[in-house]
C-alpha cells in the first residue's frame, strides 16, 4: 500500500521542480527550477513547505 504523503510529494516534485537541493534551517525545502530559471532569467530557489523535516527515505 503505498504512502499518501510521500506519493503526493513526489508528483509535486515531478511536475514543479528539477531537483531538491536542500532545506534550510527552518526544515523548508529548497529547490531547483530549471524552467523557472530559463523563463524569468533567475536561479530559483522556491521554498516549498515549511516544518518539513523528511520527504524522500
Amino acid at each position: 500500500m503505498s504512502d499518501p504523503a510521500k506519493d503526493f510529494w513526489r508528483l509535486f516534485c515531478e511536475q514543479t521542480c528539477t531537483a531538491i537541493v536542500g532545506f534550510d534551517r527552518q526544515c523548508r525545502v529548497i529547490t531547483w527550477n530549471r524552467a523557472a530559471e530559463a523563463a524569468f532569467e533567475i536561479e530559483s530557489q522556491d521554498i516549498l513547505a515549511q516544518g518539513v523535516e523528511k520527504i524522500l527515505p
